[in-house]
């Protein structure tokens, strides 16, 4: 069904408009609480093996993606 069936417009623009809000908030806090000292100097020590496992974890389910998409085919 086309969504001007089911809700109003006016609706559906609360709706968006609600979800760019929430949004704005949730990286709002997210990146004052990044800023702070004691979290900027705990990622800094900790962030070049994050980066590794975060690596390590991406290349492998690209690996499986590949294999699965291979033996899809």
């Amino acid at each position: 069904a086309d969504t001007s069936e089911v809700l109003p417009r006016g609706w559906l623009i609360g709706f968006a408009a609600a979800c760019m809000l929430t949004a704005f908030l949730w990286f709002s806090c997210v990146s004052l609480v990044m800023a702070s000292g004691p979290v900027r100097r705990r990622y800094a020590r900790i962030s070049k093996w994050l980066d590794k496992v975060f690596g390590v974890f991406f290349m492998g389910v690209g690996v499986k993606l590949a294999l699965s998409k291979m033996s899809a085919s």
